[in-house]
C-alpha cells in the first residue's frame, strides 16, 4: 500500500510539473504443480549508484574515467568490484542489446547476468554492486536452481497513461531434489561496455564488464521447494509528461 501512494503521489507531481516519470516494478510469482506458492508485486526501490551513473554518462555525455567509485565520480563498479573506467562514456554492447547473452538477457545455466537470485538480506544500498550473500548457482545440485534464458523483451506504449515500458522475464526451476532455505534478494545485472579507438589501429575497441543496476529484497526471505518454479519480472517504464 505504501508503494501504491508513494507512485500516485509522484506520477502526480511529475504530471504537475509536465516532467517525465520513470520508475521500476518487480513482480515475483513461485508455483508448484500449478498452485501459486507466492505471488508479488513491489515497487523496485533500489537502482544502485552504477545505474545512475550509466544514466548520467550517457545523458550528459560525460567520460566514465574516475578511479575510485563514489558520489561526484563516474565510473562502475562491476560483480567482483573492479572498478570499469575510461575516457568514454558507459555504454551497452555496440549490437543487438536486446538479443540472448546481451543487455540484460541471461543465457540458459547462466547466473552471473540478467536477473540473479541469492540468499542475503543485507539491507538495500546505493552503493551495492553484488549480492548482499550468497548467489544462488545454476545447476541441479544442493542449493541450486535451473537458470531459464531470459524470455525475449517486452516493449509496450500504452497511449493512455502516456507510459513506454520494457518488461525483462526469467524463469527460475528447482530439481535439486530438496528444498533450498533463505531466498529473498534479486538483482539485476547489465553487460556494459567502454567502446574506444587504439592507436592507429583501424576500428573501434570494447571493454567489457558485467554491473548491477538494481537489488531488491522481498518483504521477507521465502523457502523455495523442491520441484517449485520462480518467475521474476523486471517492468522499467517512463511516464511522460502531458
Amino acid at each position: 500500500m505504501i508503494d501504491y501512494i508513494a507512485d500516485k503521489i509522484a506520477r502526480k507531481t511529475a504530471h504537475n510539473l509536465h516532467l517525465p516519470y520513470i520508475e521500476a516494478h518487480l513482480e515475483v510469482e513461485m508455483t508448484r504443480d500449478g498452485k501459486s506458492l507466492l505471488h508479488k508485486r513491489q515497487r523496485s526501490k533500489s537502482f544502485v549508484r552504477n545505474a545512475y551513473n550509466t544514466l548520467f554518462s550517457q545523458a550528459a555525455a560525460a567520460e566514465a574515467d574516475d578511479t575510485t567509485f563514489g558520489p561526484g565520480l563516474i565510473n562502475a563498479k562491476d560483480v567482483a568490484g573492479t572498478i570499469a573506467k575510461r575516457d568514454t562514456p558507459i555504454s551497452w554492447i555496440p549490437n543487438d542489446v536486446s538479443s540472448l547473452g546481451n543487455g540484460f538477457r541471461g543465457n540458459e545455466g547462466i547466473s552471473n547476468h540478467g536477473i540473479v537470485l541469492g540468499l542475503g538480506i543485507g539491507a538495500e544500498s546505493l552503493e551495492d554492486y553484488y549480492l548482499s550473500g550468497s548467489v544462488i548457482a545454476d545447476g541441479n545440485g544442493s542449493g541450486q536452481l535451473n537458470y531459464n534464458p531470459t524470455e525475449a523483451l517486452i516493449k509496450v506504449w500504452s497511449a493512455g497513461p502516456r507510459t513506454l515500458s520494457n518488461s525483462i522475464k526469467r524463469y527460475f526451476n528447482n530439481n535439486s531434489g530438496a528444498q533450498i532455505n533463505g531466498w529473498g534478494e534479486i538483482i539485476l545485472i547489465g553487460k556494459v561496455n567502454f567502446a574506444y579507438m587504439y592507436g592507429n589501429l583501424t576500428g573501434w575497441w570494447y571493454d567489457t564488464y558485467s554491473i548491477v543496476f538494481s537489488r531488491d529484497l522481498l518483504p521477507s526471505p521465502v523457502n523455495i521447494p523442491d520441484k517449485a518454479q520462480i518467475k521474476v519480472i523486471y517492468t522499467i517504464s517512463l511516464v511522460y509528461p502531458s
